[in-house]
């Protein structure tokens, strides 16, 4: 009787995980298909194929469900930048970036847009933007190590501005450039702003 009532105990929290995973992956794909204001817990319960209430479970607010899916993408992005043993030289992680803009860039995009009137988006966009310029720092360490100060920032925000999300956006949606000439143009852009993407 103990085994049936743990093996039942157990099937339960199973079931549980598993709507609770769908709940947030419909959180995913609405927000990062809709701006902020345009999806509501309902539309995540019917894109879950499960009721209000359970949603509610899972997530109080659509607030903490829009923070449960910022920190998704931003894992989802991580992932593959980390998925991989991890580049010492600019070419290659840039490379490792753009593939990973490929895979979830739309949906964060989506996310970033709206950071000026949804304080818990402008929260996640500034966290991006601090590992952002850690990673630009660490990569072209050799480039910065001999500016002064002014020239140093000024080097780094423009190297932040060809790298970042906006850009790979710019390149690839609107101007409709291929994934391989979307990297190369970053790739040059960063060499006028920090210099040659070369050990």
């Amino acid at each position: 009787m103990a085994n049936k009532r743990s093996y039942k105990m157990a099937a339960r929290a199973v079931a549980a995980s598993e709507t609770r995973e769908r709940v947030l992956d419909a959180a995913v794909e609405c927000f990062g298909s809709h701006a902020y204001d345009a999806v509501s817990l309902k539309a995540i319960a019917k894109q879950a194929g499960v009721g209000l209430q359970t949603v509610i479970r899972v997530r109080s607010s659509k607030e903490e469900l829009f923070l449960a899916a910022a920190e998704r993408i931003t894992a989802g992005l991580v992932a593959e930048l980390t998925s991989a043993p991890q580049p010492t030289d600019p070419s290659s992680a840039l490379s490792l970036l753009m593939g990973a803009y490929e895979l979830w860039g739309d949906r964060a995009m989506r996310l970033v847009a709206q950071e000026e009137r949804v304080p818990a988006i402008k929260s996640f966009a500034d966290h991006n933007r601090t590992v952002q310029r850690n990673w630009i720092k660490q990569l072209y360490a050799k480039q910065l190590e001999p500016l002064d100060a002014a020239t140093r920032r000024r080097s780094i925000a423009a190297a932040l501005t060809a790298a970042g999300l906006r850009s790979w956006y710019v390149l690839r949606r609107v101007h409709g450039l291929s994934q391989q000439q979307t990297t190369l143009a970053v790739s040059e852009l960063l060499s006028g702003a920090i210099g040659p993407t070369t050990p």
